[in-house]
């Protein structure tokens, strides 16, 4: 009998990185340009938006050759005080 392999199952946030690799390489998104927001990709994706946020942050530390910007759309400051 040959012996088992062993499958672990893989996190969401870690299917969904995969899947924002796989985007990145085949060119869906322009190198050197922004992600789309967590609602766009939760959207896109069909996923729940802690999971892309994970995603993203574990996107975001190995750059690689790609040099795609895992950040999001900073939030507006606010009205000046002057």
């Amino acid at each position: 009998m040959p012996p088992r392999k062993i499958v672990e199952p893989q996190r969401l946030y870690r299917q969904i990185a995969g899947q924002l690799r796989t985007l990145i390489n085949q060119g869906k998104f322009v190198a050197g340009s922004r992600l789309p927001s967590e609602r766009d990709l939760v959207k896109q994706l069909e996923v729940s938006r802690p999971s892309v946020r994970e995603a993203l942050k574990v996107r975001s530390l190995p750059l690689q050759q790609n040099r795609l910007s895992a950040k999001m759309s900073q939030p507006c400051a606010g009205p000046s005080t002057r």
